[in-house]
């Protein structure tokens, strides 16, 4: 049986594999207390995690951020009776790890620099809401994630939506997946398609100011009678 098969069943005592993994399952120490809080109660709030490490909830919820980015924790989203509940599954850590163990006795090197280049760059996304709306919560870390997994919109065009919300003051992720689907539709990929949608609006509001044709002149004065 599986480790991720051992946890299900709900037996699970924490493998000798899951410290000998640290680096790959955990960016640091913190961060595996906060999964450990998680794996014994997966509705704990990150307040009470914070509290009973005397940490502030920022550092708990950057921890939440380095454990969804290493795969260890999956964060879902439930909307019941106009409710919002947070759960955490860290049973992914388990799962990844039963990928570790499989790649090592099959003689597989473990390939870690293509997750770990969108990861970084995950990362990189969140420093720049960050600097815009202040903190982010694992409810909106997740939000934005899924824009990337789930809607499939680039990092890059992410961030031009997140400038073009701090352009026009209205910095919310409901304004910026507006903006996302609003680009989609228009069919822009790039900042170079921004670019080119907005001269094809200069150009038409342009002639739409200064209409073509021949110019005539209406006298408005009394006409004379032959």
């Amino acid at each position: 049986m599986s480790y991720f098969e051992e946890y299900k069943a709900g037996h699970v005592v924490l493998p000798h594999e899951l410290l000998s993994n640290f680096h790959i399952l955990f960016t640091s120490e913190l961060d595996f207390v906060v999964w450990l809080f998680f794996y014994e109660n997966s509705d704990v709030a990150p307040s009470t995690i914070a509290a009973a490490l005397n940490r502030d909830l920022v550092e708990i919820n950057t921890a939440i951020k380095n454990l969804q980015s290493s795969g260890s924790l999956k964060v879902t989203i439930l909307e019941v009776a106009g409710s919002v509940d947070t759960i955490f599954d860290a049973n992914y850590a388990f799962s990844k790890l039963d990928e570790i163990q499989k790649a090592k006795e099959n003689n597989i090197p473990l390939v870690l620099d293509e997750k770990t280049v969108s990861e970084d760059q995950f990362r990189d996304l969140m420093q720049s809401f960050e600097q815009e709306m202040g903190t982010i919560t694992p409810f909106q870390a997740e939000e934005i994630r899924n824009w990337i997994e789930e809607d499939d919109f680039e990092i890059p065009l992410i961030k031009l939506a997140l400038r073009e919300a701090v352009l026009n003051r209205k910095v919310s992720l409901n304004y910026i997946r507006a903006i996302l689907r609003n680009w989609r539709g228009e069919g822009i990929k790039s900042e170079s398609d921004i670019s080119r949608k907005r001269e094809e609006r200069n150009l038409a509001d342009t002639r739409n100011s200064n209409p073509s044709g021949p110019s005539f002149h209406i006298p408005t004065g009394q006409w004379k009678k032959n």
